[in-house]
């Protein structure tokens, strides 16, 4: 039902359990297998890579919009227009591109 991640690596069923302190070793063995199999192939590098580009686009979103939320106008007119499209009285885009436009005010 699922697609595999990686044509590299087929995940393997493992029992563990902490608590009887079973597997563990086993299970560890199968991360550091996984680690050597994806480095080998590249696939791990890139993999990371790409994390920590998906990272940055993170952490800009996240202070875009904290900037957005914080500015002066948009902080004043959010609440009416977050009222205004819950009740149906203007739209998600037309409030969207109210509060948008007034970063430019």
């Amino acid at each position: 039902m699922l697609r595999m991640a990686s044509p590299n690596w087929r995940p393997p069923v493992l029992t563990v359990s902490a608590l009887a302190k079973r597997g563990i070793p086993e299970f560890w063995a199968e991360i550091e297998r996984y680690r050597a199999t994806m480095s080998a192939s590249g696939e791990f590098e890139a993999k990371r890579r790409r994390q920590a580009v998906n990272w940055m686009w993170s952490l800009i979103d996240s202070g875009l919009r904290h900037y957005f939320r914080e500015h002066p106008l948009v902080h004043a007119a959010l609440p009416g227009l977050l009222l205004d499209v819950a009740e149906g009285r203007t739209t998600p885009g037309s409030a969207a591109y109210r509060l948008l436009y007034s970063l430019k005010a």
